[in-house]
């Protein structure tokens, strides 16, 4: 089901945010070195303690073998 018709139907407004769980989006032309560095970091250094704790990532598929 999508929400975006729905609610476009009674002129209402979307807030579709990830209740905390931040994500990062990886594209195919991303620096890979620097991505990994800066996904390691948010996810595993604050060890939890901040509100902008990484706790998923959704990596292109062209890229994803290479990445991982």
């Amino acid at each position: 089901m999508l929400l975006a018709p729905i609610v476009s139907k009674r002129l209402g407004k979307t807030l579709l945010e990830l209740g905390g769980n931040n994500a990062a989006i990886v594209c195919p032309t991303a620096d890979l070195d620097l991505t990994v560095k800066g996904i390691t970091f948010s996810a595993c250094c604050t060890t939890g303690q901040r509100c902008t704790t990484l706790r998923r990532a959704f990596i292109h598929e062209d890229i994803y073998h290479e990445f991982m």
